[in-house]
């Protein structure tokens, strides 16, 4: 399966877009992509913002939500702010079945994730889960 993952910057928010299927055997690249993204050589002063952008997702197992949870805690770390667009159907119904919505700030387009106030708890506020895979 063809996998594409794309990172940009846009309006102070590091966009991370995924294509295909995030699974085990696509996981290291996208995990990768979340590293390079909040690594040290692209934060700034400012804690950072970030969109996982899964809406072209149509798959997505263990490895890949281990890979949010970890993009997760490492923005808490830096008392930043995490948002996560879904939109296909299968993939949004495994989110609402595992409660997900609880977690991790889902919204339904990375134009929403975008235009929403920023909500910021602080960094040593409640325990982020362990993130399997992707921390």
């Amino acid at each position: 399966m063809l996998v594409d993952v794309q990172v940009h910057d846009e309006g102070g928010w590091t966009i991370i877009s995924v294509v295909g299927e995030l699974d085990l055997a696509v996981a290291p690249r996208i995990r990768h992509a979340a590293a390079e993204a909040l690594g040290p050589a692209r934060r700034g002063p400012t804690p950072p913002q970030v969109v996982l952008d899964l809406g072209s997702v149509h798959f997505i197992d263990s490895s890949g939500l281990g890979i949010a949870f970890g993009v997760l805690r490492r923005v808490r770390q830096a008392a930043g702010a995490l948002r996560v667009v879904v939109t296909e159907p299968q993939v949004l119904a495994l989110f609402e079945l595992l409660q997900l919505g609880a977690v991790l700030d889902v919204r339904p387009s990375v134009a929403d994730a975008l235009a929403a106030p920023v909500l910021v708890a602080p960094a040593a506020e409640g325990p982020v889960p362990a993130g399997g895979p992707g921390g």
